[in-house]
């Protein structure tokens, strides 16, 4: 399949698809393996504007990872009268989407060499993803675990970036998000599905804590639990909508499920910022922490994630080690198993906190929230053991050597 770019060049793309969404499909781009296209299935006017605005305003990138997948061409239909089809961007690779990163088992078959360290890290670098995100004035719209994708570094890119809602103030013009995910609907929107609504950052902040509340509790909804009360159980959106949310109310009428992750072994700042997101936030939307409050506060936890001595892959918060605790829970089942790759017995480490603040009122030129180069680990007994015996064998041996060419030159 051949296509135009605005500037009159030819580009193939591949037949097989690297992803398919509601409204397009992804593409490799034949001879460019650093690029991707997205093909829209009905691509429209409004989509066409959208892009070449895109297009006309990147935002900054970093050269060894780039925070988000945004449009860099605009490309065409071949023909007498070529048409918009979709746009080139920057393919995403040795990711994968967050999912992979909070469920166990797919943690265990895609990520072996996360821990508990690794999802904290995804958390911090997600929310300056997010805060980058604001900080150009864009609104993410429909934030869900499938357009967040995350690298063995715990690398954070955020992807489906057409699906944002994008103010042009120069056009007076707002393409909107007309895409969610009633999982992440902030309660404000839950009735609201259908009618044209002006994105918010509170609205993506809402979302933002659904996720990271998802990624530091094994993948748990924070409105998700066991229902008490009469009737049948509410649906999931109806929870969102009724401020719903297990871990801290006392009415009786919804409980925590027995496999979620107790509240208190987070981090208390945390735990602080989930109280303020789903319980302040319920009533007070504008008073949900922001992208940048959670950066901050999950660099601070991330300093005090001790090490547990019966697992090296087990990080926790507090006196006791949840995930030992969880291990007999789960009937010997270890969310975290030791774990060693092929060619080597260290495990893939985590690097230490990057300050990479964001400002929330003004744009930024940081290039990417991606964390700072992994500490070095320290050598292994067995080696460091071996290596003296080798040097006090070999001292031995040339001592001996010495003796005995000394004897035959006396004689």
């Amino acid at each position: 399949m051949k296509y135009l770019t605005k500037t009159g060049q030819t580009i193939e793309l591949a037949s097989h698809k690297l992803g398919r969404g509601g409204e397009g499909e992804v593409l490799p781009v034949v001879g460019r393996p650093a690029l991707v296209a997205k093909i829209f299935h009905q691509p429209t006017a409004e989509h066409q504007a959208k892009i070449e605005f895109m297009v006309a305003n990147p935002v900054p990138q970093s050269s060894d990872h780039f925070w988000v997948t945004w449009p860099q061409e605009i490309i065409f239909t071949v023909g007498s009268k070529p048409k918009f089809a979709g746009y080139i961007m920057r393919k995403l690779t040795h990711a994968q989407p967050l999912l992979t990163c909070y469920n166990p088992a797919l943690r265990r078959q895609k990520l072996p060499a996360f821990d508990y360290r690794h999802l904290v890290r995804c958390g911090r670098n997600l929310a300056a993803a997010f805060s980058l995100a604001h900080a150009h004035r864009h609104l993410i719209g429909d934030p869900n675990e499938s357009n967040a994708c995350a690298t063995a570094e715990a690398r954070v890119t955020l992807i489906d970036t057409d699906s944002w809602e994008i103010v042009d103030n120069v056009r007076r013009r707002i393409y909107r998000s007309n895409v969610a995910k009633l999982e992440f609907l902030p309660p404000e929107l839950q009735n609201r599905r259908g009618k044209i609504i002006d994105r918010q950052t509170w609205h993506d902040n809402f979302a933002l804590a659904v996720l990271l509340f998802k990624l530091t509790g094994e993948g748990c909804h924070p409105c998700d639990g066991v229902y008490h009360g009469a009737g049948d159980v509410p649906p999931l959106e109806a929870r969102i909508a009724a401020g719903t949310f297990p871990f801290r109310q006392k009415s009786g009428h919804w409980t925590p499920k027995g496999l979620a992750l107790p509240f208190d072994s987070l981090h208390p700042r945390l735990q602080k910022l989930f109280v303020q997101a789903f319980e302040t936030g319920h009533a007070q939307p504008q008073a949900r922490p922001d992208a940048h409050a959670w950066q901050m506060a999950i660099a601070q936890a991330e300093t005090e994630l001790q090490g547990c001595q019966c697992n090296s892959r087990h990080w926790f918060w507090g006196n006791q080690c949840v995930w030992c605790q969880r291990k007999k829970l789960l009937g010997g089942r270890d969310p975290f198993p030791e774990w060693k790759p092929a060619k080597s017995r260290r495990s893939a480490p985590v690097a230490r906190p990057a300050p990479t603040t964001v400002p929330a009122s003004r744009p930024t030129a940081k290039p990417s929230p991606a964390p700072a180069k992994p500490e070095e680990q320290p050598l292994e007994w067995d080696v460091v053991v071996g290596s003296i015996l080798f040097l006090i064998g070999a001292v031995t041996v040339g001592t001996i050597l010495i003796a005995v060419i000394v004897r035959i030159l006396n004689k």
